[in-house]
């Protein structure tokens, strides 16, 4: 399949691109809690916790 694609990019000089990509702005994040690792037995948790789902479905 053959696809045509319109470029709508704003025209500009190499010196305005070169400056466009060479800015960068960064934050420092001072409150940074880092996620809980996710583990087998979260894995196991959640599959045991959906099988008592589907089983009490059944039963009901």
């Amino acid at each position: 399949m053959k696809k045509q694609t319109n470029v709508n990019f704003a025209k500009m000089s190499k010196d305005q691109l070169i400056e466009l990509t060479s800015t960068v702005k960064e934050t420092v994040a001072t409150h940074f809690v880092p996620a809980k690792e996710f583990t087998v037995v979260d894995l196991w948790n959640i599959q045991r916790s959906s099988n008592t789902r589907i089983l009490s479905r059944h039963l009901a």
